[in-house]
């Protein structure tokens, strides 16, 4: 899965789909086995697939009303304390409208694709990559009340750092793209780009859940 999210900003360059083989572990990303790599190609070249989209976050940090970040994500954006560890403050708001204020160790915004990476390790909701939508998942918040929330994919969703520090960063699909500072506004929303990936196997998202996690019968 780390090779297909690096080679998603490729893929989006050259508006080409993209067809994972799963060479290592989960590989929730790969529709095919690397044991099947010929017949796999066969098919391709015979055209007989389908094409899946899938949702990505458009990520902006403002710094002095400046834009000094600007990139999509297709599994998650993760603004996080980083290696010190005292907790960090930060305010949401959904569509310029005041949802809450938490100290905790980081805040995890996650598209459906990556409902089953970072926010599912930390409690967050599995949603099916059909839908759009957004995952709020506070990461070990000091309020017992403040939960993982679902949002609306239209809504827009801004984060203002109120008590950040040395350490805290913006990572973006698992790499630390900036270090974060007082005041600094993070918005994320639903990009107008989505991402395509080739399918070529019957499997369904329930049957590779069941198989990947071991849930219940495979």
């Amino acid at each position: 899965d780390g090779t297909i999210l690096r080679s998603m900003h490729y893929a989006l360059g050259f508006h080409s789909s993209i067809l994972g083989f799963n060479m290592g572990n989960l590989g929730f990303l790969t529709d095919c086995r690397i044991s099947e790599l010929i017949p796999s190609v066969s098919l391709l070249l015979k055209g007989k697939f389908q094409v899946e989209k899938r949702m990505l976050l458009d990520i902006s940090v403002l710094r002095n009303n400046e834009r000094i970040v600007h990139q999509p994500a297709l599994n998650d954006a993760v603004i996080y304390k980083g290696e010190l560890s005292r907790l960090i403050s930060l305010k949401l708001y959904s569509n310029k409208r005041y949802v809450y204020e938490t100290r905790c160790d980081g805040i995890i915004t996650a598209t459906p694709t990556g409902s089953t990476a970072y926010s599912m390790s930390s409690g967050g909701p599995i949603i099916s990559p059909n839908m759009d939508a957004f995952i709020v998942n506070p990461l070990n918040p000091h309020v017992l009340s403040i939960r993982p929330m679902i949002f609306n994919a239209e809504d827009t969703l801004h984060y203002k750092l109120e008590e950040p520090h040395s350490s805290t960063v913006l990572q973006i699909d698992g790499i630390n793209v900036i270090q974060l500072l007082p005041k600094d506004k993070v918005t994320i929303k639903c990009s107008a780009k989505k991402m395509s990936f080739i399918k070529l196997s019957h499997r369904t998202f329930y049957q590779i859940l069941r198989k990947k996690l071991k849930m219940g019968n495979i």
